[in-house]
């Protein structure tokens, strides 16, 4: 049975529980893990999806920053919309999950998709585009995170010319799931 502490606004779950909520009389009827005072250890599980509605042109050369700008979902806010940055909250092993469907890639040349810890690259998926079709890159990496890490997708485009990726939620996305 929760306990409620009105001089607080400390909701405890029960009694000698280590997780509290505090209440501030403006918040949501939804209790999200980042509202919560944990005492006794106890970890709490991230779930992000994201990805870019309007799609988005990558430069030829350069390596560039994917804009996910709208969330699947995002229980903790841990994704910024704005920066296109993921902040862990707390420190863990992360699943992480990318893909990005380059529209029309030049015939023979190299798309990358790369998965950046803060600002380095972590994980790497390559291919080069055959009879310049359609052209998907999906990388999957378990990756550990401390607190305050970020997490990002980046695409290098090694055509001449901009190059297009997927505004389609199915296709161009960025999942990250927190394991243990």
């Amino acid at each position: 049975m929760p306990q409620v502490f009105p001089e607080t606004g400390i909701i405890s779950l029960e009694k000698n529980c280590p997780i509290q909520h505090i209440h501030s009389g403006t918040d949501t009827p939804r209790i999200k893990t980042s509202d919560l005072i944990n005492d006794g250890g106890i970890t709490f599980i991230s779930r992000v999806r994201v990805y870019s509605a309007g799609g988005q042109a990558i430069v030829s050369g350069a390596t560039t920053l994917v804009a996910f700008d709208t969330e699947t979902f995002d229980g903790d806010s841990e994704f910024n919309t704005t920066s296109h940055l993921f902040t862990a909250l707390s420190s863990g092993y992360y699943q992480v999950n990318g893909s990005i469907l380059w529209g029309s890639p030049e015939n023979g040349k190299q798309y990358n998709l790369y998965i950046y810890k803060n600002s380095d690259k972590h994980s790497t998926d390559w291919k080069t585009a055959i009879m310049g079709t359609e052209l998907s890159n999906n990388i999957s990496d378990i990756i550990y995170l401390a607190a305050g890490d970020t997490v990002s997708l980046y695409g290098y485009n090694g055509g001449v010319g901009a190059c297009s990726i997927s505004g389609d939620t199915r296709y161009s996305f960025l999942s990250i799931h927190r394991l243990s």
